[in-house]
């Protein structure tokens, strides 16, 4: 038994980045494959700093 994965067309997906359910999400088309971005936090690479006066 195959499995085949479905490519997309520009056509495709831009039909499934305008669908309610895909408002909030980050899409791209790579290769016909549609891939979820997941978006970066700078807030875990940089913290904000601590004020020590507040102490």
């Amino acid at each position: 038994m195959q499995v085949y994965e479905k490519l997309y067309t520009i056509e495709d997906f831009e039909y499934l980045l305008h669908q309610p359910e895909n408002r909030d999400r980050l899409l791209e088309l790579i290769h016909g494959r549609v891939h979820e971005k997941v978006p970066f936090a700078l807030e875990k690479l940089y913290p904000p700093s601590q004020n020590s006066d507040n102490e």
